[in-house]
C-alpha cells in the first residue's frame, strides 16, 4: 500500500491519515520546542509502499 506523506502535518492529522489507510503509528522522537504545536518533521518509511498494518514512525518537531 502507498504510504501517505504526512510531513508538516500535526500529530493528530498524521495519525488520522495513516490509521485510515490501515497503518499503525508510533512516535519516534519528539523535539519539544517553546510552543505547543507539534508537526511531523520526518517519517519512516518516508514514502513508497508498505504492508497493510505495518508501523509508520513519525518524528515530531514542536514550535
Amino acid at each position: 500500500m502507498p504510504v501517505p506523506d504526512v510531513t508538516g502535518k500535526t500529530e493528530g492529522t498524521a495519525r488520522t491519515m495513516l490509521t485510515s489507510q490501515g497503518f499503525q503509528v508510533q512516535v519516534g522522537t519528539k523535539d519539544s520546542g517553546t510552543g505547543g504545536t507539534c508537526t511531523v518533521g520526518s517519517q519512516n518509511p518516508s514514502g513508497g509502499n508498505a504492508l497493510y498494518g505495518s508501523t509508520v514512525t513519525i518524528n515530531l518537531t514542536c514550535a
